[in-house]
């Protein structure tokens, strides 16, 4: 999801008379529009990659086959959502489409470009961690507080483990031998309640957004996707310095500030959904899990990006509760769940050589089963032109309830995407979900071809993330977005849809997924605790 390459100026994509159809929708899109190859080479880059900052897996524990060397190591019913609560005010291009006030189309707002705008300083944007709302929401959580009492009531920010040769113990989290799976975890679907979302902070020193400008240029969809998120839900982020948790607050009221919460972690890169933990929940109490798989930058692409190999572990850790390693590589946009037992991947990433060698799918699918909980494991080839992730899942076809798939569609037949799409359509509509019932797939259109420096970008809709209230939808200024506006609020009635302008932001390879991991809704120690002690409301500097 990164860049090494200096950015250009990127022309604006003019937007044409939207198609009456759907499967016209992305039409005469010429072959003229060059695309690369996509994988960005970073001149950065080694063949060995950088050091893992994960301690190794104890030894009772499976771990992922390799070729040459052993790798080093490294959920229940849903809950009520909250009350409905007024979103803070976002830049136009980002105004949410409310689907209770839906026409029968379904399209309720029209992208725009406008800058992102600064909600007023009012107290009412956002109610307190302390107010009733929040109370609503984690009412489940506190039935189970005696069950995930901190181990000698210390409350650290990030513990540091005591290796064992079985398990390892901080002071509220703890190592597991066992998998997920044999622990009765499971990894819930991304539109189960949340308790809050995690994202990582950019660095100016980061390879994303390199260039004069480039960093700032991106900040207006970080300010949407903060505005939107922190009016639905708790917002966790990783910071690398104190000057970067003054440009965070600078964009946000008083009263959003008292849903935002810092974690102090070496980092570069923003793709939090890739270098991050994922989350676990445990049906029968509650109990809140993590898995920390290995990051080594999206198949050794980026020295730069090694830095973030450590962030998973001081999420999980700060958090706390119990933490799983299988010890394999793998990145979070890499996988999708629809919360009941069915995961979908990709060939191209997960058996590439560049992050597991000498790994067999079937391990690899034995792998997926004991640490997400799932049972049933789809494959499809591959990804989309210019994706540096060697075709993320995330970027192609997405759960969008327990039975249903949205996927990408590129209609032009002279586009390189074409041909890998229409293959992953053709098994999605063969597949079934865990119990036998038939996949049933959405056609997603795609954007016109965006070219930056001679390069094509993964531009792509399906990056969309779906939070407690909302769904962040990355758009473009082109004449699909509509229809991708559409088909969200179909698929997410109770939410409202905020489509953001992304020109920029998919400069770094990557949008709202890749940007997010959710905290599901859990008894993680640090849960608890902020539920028991919320922090004090933030003050205004005069």
């Amino acid at each position: 999801m990164k860049s090494n390459k200096a950015p250009a100026d990127l022309p604006p994509v003019k937007a044409k008379p939207q198609p009456d159809t759907a499967t016209t929708a992305d039409s005469g899109k010429g072959a003229s529009a060059q695309s690369a190859s996509g994988k960005k080479a970073a001149s950065t880059s080694t063949k060995k990659g950088a050091k893992e900052a994960n301690a190794d897996s104890p030894s009772a524990q499976p771990t992922a086959p390799s070729g040459k060397s052993k790798p080093s190591s490294k959920t229940g019913g849903s809950v009520p959502p909250e009350k409905a609560a007024k979103p803070a005010k976002v830049a136009k291009s980002a105004q949410p489409a409310d689907a209770a006030k839906a026409p029968k189309d379904g399209v309720t707002a029209k992208p725009e470009k406008a800058p992102a705008v600064k909600p007023e300083k009012s107290s009412a944007a956002v109610k307190s961690a302390k107010g009733v709302e929040l109370a609503a929401v984690v009412k489940p959580v506190k039935a189970v507080v005696e069950e995930v009492e901190p181990v000698g009531g210390a409350k650290p920010a990030s513990a540091k483990p005591v290796a064992a040769k079985v398990a390892k113990k901080g002071a509220w989290f703890e190592v597991l031998s066992k998998t997920p799976k044999q622990s009765r975890f499971r990894m819930p679907a991304e539109w189960e309640t949340h308790y809050g979302t995690f994202l990582t902070w950019p660095n100016k020193k980061g390879i994303s957004f390199p260039g004069k400008g480039a960093y700032e240029a991106v900040l207006p969809a970080f300010e949407s996707m903060l505005h939107a998120l922190i009016a639905s839900e708790q917002v966790f982020i990783n910071v690398a310095c104190a000057e970067d948790k003054q440009v965070i607050r600078d964009l946000l009221t008083i009263a959003e500030q008292s849903r935002l919460h810092f974690l102090d972690t070496p980092s570069m890169e923003p793709w939090c959904r890739d270098h991050g933990a994922t989350f676990l929940v445990r049906a029968e109490d509650r109990a809140g899990g993590s898995v920390l798989w290995k990051f080594n930058a999206w198949g050794q692409k980026y020295d730069k990006a090694s830095v973030d190999a450590g962030i998973g572990r001081a999420m999980a850790e700060y958090l706390g509760g119990k933490i799983f390693e299988p010890g394999m590589v793998l990145e979070g946009g890499a996988i999708e769940v629809n919360g009941s037992g069915t995961v979908l991947t990709t060939e191209s990433c997960l058996l590439n050589k560049n992050r597991n060698k000498g790994v067999k799918k079937e391990d690899m699918e034995r792998l997926l089963k004991d640490f997400l909980g799932v049972s049933n494991v789809l494959w499809l080839p591959g990804g989309l032109e210019g994706d540096d992730t060697d075709g993320h899942i995330d970027t192609i076809t997405r759960f969008v309830n327990k039975n249903t798939v949205v996927t990408c569609v590129e209609e032009n037949p002279k586009d390189k995407n074409h041909a890998v799409l229409k293959k992953n359509l053709e098994l999605l509509k063969e597949m079934k979900i865990e119990d036998g019932t038939d996949l049933q797939v959405v056609n997603l259109p795609m954007p016109q071809p965006i070219l930056r420096k001679g390069q094509r970008l993964p531009a792509t809709y399906a990056n969309f993330y779906v939070g407690n209230k909302v769904v962040l939808l990355p758009t473009y200024d082109d004449p699909a977005d509509e229809k991708a506006l559409e088909i969200m609020v179909k698929s997410f009635p109770t939410r409202r849809i905020y489509p953001i302008d992304c020109r920029e932001l998919i400069w770094g390879l990557g949008t709202f997924h890749c940007l997010t991991q959710q905290i599901p809704l859990a008894a993680f120690p640090k849960v608890v605790d902020l539920i028991r002690n919320p922090p004090p409301a933030p003050r205004p500097v005069y």
